[in-house]
């Protein structure tokens, strides 16, 4: 037993052997072992070799055309500005010595597709040793065999994203999706990280760095920050009221810039489903609050929360100053304010008008299960249960994450069908399949667990060495 930052560190279960601890009333996993970074490398290497070999040699069709010049050129390659993808792609636009200036492209969004699939790997062999180290069923195997079983869940999770019909698609071609998928996993990556040492709060702030990367890249994802709010409430309460004390206010703000009629008819005309998730939002911030008797101590930690999310926007200002360049590509001329404002507000598509009666969610729900099934696989699905319905077996901090996980789901891909709106025809299925590229992503983290936990009941049902002996 030792002291960390004031704490006193007591060992759960075999800590030693799993590297959990638990400091305070929070866990701690002290290491990324060799398990976890040789599944990374795999995963992210034989992914790419599937990209390589796949990858578009010219401009394909869509808008890889106008996103080719705009990387070319790092202009503004269309409405919404995508500086990050921007500045990402106009590096192996330049940099890289080989293939035409549309190969590179397609290049850019390979590596970060693969890697993404790295990551996500990485999470379930990281995130397996509070599902089975340290457990009495798995001292019949050896530590060999259990991190055989991590790294190869791992890698079917992060193969499994991969490999699913809109990931791959948009990892052959030259668009900002890829580049959105490699910002959600590793702010994943971080912020489970941090979930289970949450003494280092850099990963924290990190988190929030890239998610405002992310919102440069892909603005529908705005509904990442209540799942974030709430994960940090699981991970430490204290802060996570807090967070939700700075970041809810935001949220408002931000549903009223784009839908200002939601408070205007209400309630002659209420959007039920938005109205719950605010609602439902400040019952927990409330709950949390009597329930730690006291509000603003970790004010201070929320606020850089909040600054690092901030940061990340900034790159925003990366549109106007391409456009003074006058480059080939320069959509909506943001040199000017009202050109800034209308490209990064995407002034000339409609905003979204998301469903308003939870009967019309269920339908597009059971639309979205079947998307799901189709692009992402239905043999998996099965699996991302498991760690659901056998939570017992999970220690009390992996239970945490998982809940915080399906926080997540629930965000980026429940909520994001009621943003959508989607009718069920074709052209909405082509055009809106790649918004829940990040849904799949915590389906296949979800499935790698599920993974995991199946490989401990065949572990379970081998039998010991005394067993065999007699």
């Amino acid at each position: 037993m030792g002291t960390e930052a004031g704490n006193t560190i007591v060992p759960e279960q075999s800590a030693g052997h799993s590297g959990i601890a638990v400091v305070g009333n929070i866990a701690v996993v002290r290491r990324v072992d060799w398990c976890d970074r040789l599944c990374f490398a795999i995963t992210t290497a034989l992914v790419f070799a599937i990209y390589l070999f796949t990858l578009a040699p010219n401009v394909p069709l869509d808008w890889s055309g106008i996103f080719s010049t705009g990387a070319m050129y790092g202009g503004v390659p269309f409405s919404g500005g995508y500086p990050a993808w921007t500045i990402y792609a106009l590096a192996f636009a330049k940099f890289v010595p080989f293939g035409n200036v549309a190969w590179r492209v397609n290049l850019s969004s390979a590596v970060a597709a693969a890697v993404a699939c790295g990551l996500i790997a990485m999470i379930v062999s990281y995130v397996g040793k509070l599902t089975h180290e340290g457990f009495d069923v798995f001292s019949r195997s050896g530590a060999r065999e259990q991190k055989l079983i991590r790294w190869t869940c791992g890698y079917v999770a992060g193969v499994a994203f991969g490999l699913s019909g809109a990931v791959w698609g948009k990892a052959l071609i030259g668009e900002f999706w890829a580049l959105g998928a490699l910002l959600f996993a590793g702010g994943l990556w971080l912020f489970t990280r941090w979930f289970f040492e949450p003494v280092n709060r850099w990963r924290l702030y990190g988190t929030f760095l890239l998610t405002g990367l992310l919102l440069t890249n892909n603005q529908e994802l705005l509904l990442v920050l209540p799942a974030l709010v709430v994960g940090v409430a699981l991970a430490e309460e204290r802060l996570g009221r807090d967070c939700g004390l700075v970041f809810l206010p935001l949220a408002a703000v931000l549903t009223a810039w784009c839908q200002w009629w939601l408070w205007i008819e209400f309630p002659s005309s209420p959007n039920w489903p938005v109205l719950v998730a605010f609602a439902g939002a400040i019952v927990v911030g409330a709950a949390i609050a009597c329930k730690t008797r006291c509000v603003g101590s970790e004010l201070k930690a929320a606020a850089l929360s909040l600054l690092a999310l901030c940061i990340g926007l900034t790159l925003n200002f990366y549109v106007p100053l391409a456009s003074m360049t006058t480059p080939p590509v320069n959509w909506g001329y943001p040199r000017t304010a009202d050109g800034f404002l209308n490209t990064i507000g995407r002034g000339q598509f409609e905003r979204p008008e998301p469903t308003r009666d939870f009967v019309m969610v269920a339908q597009q729900l059971w639309w979205f299960v079947k998307l799901l099934s189709k692009d992402f696989g239905v043999i998996y699905l099965p699996f991302a249960a498991v760690p659901i319905m056998f939570f017992r077996s999970v220690t009390r901090f992996g239970w945490r994450w998982l809940v915080a996980l399906v926080t997540l789901f629930v965000c980026v891909g429940v909520a994001m069908v009621a943003m959508l709106n989607p009718q069920s025809t074709t052209s909405d299925i082509k055009l809106l399949r790649p918004y829940f590229i990040c849904s799949y992503a915590v389906m296949a983290c979800m499935c790698g667990v599920g993974l995991i936990q199946a490989a401990r009941f065949v572990v379970r049902r081998k039998p010991s060495a005394g067993q065999t002996a007699d």
